[in-house]
């Protein structure tokens, strides 16, 4: 992702992405992702002041159009070596091969960029989303438990990591 590489139409786009009520319904970080409006004026802040190097972004592109999304955010200082994965696709193209297509990819430039450490963290029910990290060589390190406020109920996360 460079600096033309998204339009604000895409960026829109991958926002109604992350809104998505069935993605939400496996977003452990949903609160922050209700918002339509509030959401889409931080993706493009975050994409236009991103510091070069820090943060990885992938689109995955169907016919022009975007269905997906990943991110992995680079930690601070001391766990400089650390990025945070997130990663989100629409329904309509879960179980093609989209979310593994965008996670390899990102492994290979986390890696090219010096990374050694990923983390993914999901919630425990998110069957989908394990199965993933695992398939792409992330191991669950643990589980998290009653860790997030979902609609009133306390769920648990997984979390997993990927040391290369």
């Amino acid at each position: 992702m460079d600096e033309n590489s998204l339009t604000k139409d895409e960026v829109r786009k991958i926002t109604e992405i992350l809104v998505h009520p069935e993605v939400l319904e496996l977003d452990s970080d949903y609160p922050n992702h209700q918002d339509f409006d509030y959401l889409y004026v931080e993706f493009l802040k975050s994409y236009e002041d991103r510091e070069r190097g820090r943060h990885v972004g992938i689109v995955a592109r169907l016919d022009g159009v975007p269905v997906g999304f990943l991110g992995i955010h680079r930690q601070g200082s001391t766990r400089g070596h650390v990025g945070d994965v997130g990663i989100a696709v629409h329904p309509d193209h879960w179980r093609k091969g989209v979310g593994s297509a965008m996670l390899l990819a990102g492994i290979d430039i986390a890696e090219n960029i010096g990374l050694t450490r990923l983390e993914a963290d999901t919630l425990a029910k998110n069957v989908g989303m394990r199965k993933l990290a695992e398939k792409t060589g992330f191991t669950l390190e643990g589980i998290r438990r009653k860790a997030v406020n979902m609609y009133g109920n306390l769920v648990d996360v997984a979390l997993y990591a990927r040391i290369s």
